[in-house]
């Protein structure tokens, strides 16, 4: 049952994104004003369920001139100690597949690194997956 509620798991945090008409502001005189907006635009919907053990719960915006990080916050409903070794890594890869081949996801990620904070349900850090456009095949 858990190993199937995991591989829920990335897919449902990527309807995180899908939730969002990607209407990226334009008006945003640079890549971190932009970055800092679509994170406030999307924060006034979380904490917000993303799957059956995953809420996020908010997101916010790593400055950078030429290219800012959207970060996600998420809150699993297991233990660390339930997640399955390179869990984290099959994650990462699903999330890069689907960021780079969903053409309103990949206009996010040709603007803005993206990565995903996980933490357990006692809020113990699990661990991140980090995407970048360079990264697409």
């Amino acid at each position: 049952m858990l190993g199937t509620k995991l591989n829920v798991l990335c897919r449902g945090l990527l309807v995180t994104f899908a939730s969002f008409s990607v209407s990226l502001p334009l008006h945003a005189a640079t890549n971190e004003e932009a970055c800092f907006d679509l994170s406030s635009k999307m924060n006034k919907y979380y904490p917000r369920r993303a799957d059956k053990i995953t809420t996020t719960t908010g997101s916010f915006c790593v400055p950078n001139p030429t290219r800012s990080t959207l970060v996600f916050n998420h809150r699993l409903d297991i233990l660390k100690s339930e997640i399955p070794s390179g869990m984290l890594m099959k994650w990462q890869a699903m999330q890069l597949q689907i960021l780079c081949t969903d053409p309103e996801q990949l206009e996010l990620l040709k603007m803005f690194n993206v990565r995903h904070t996980y933490y357990d349900k006692d809020n113990e850090y699990v661990g991140r997956t980090a995407q970048n456009i360079v990264d697409c095949p």
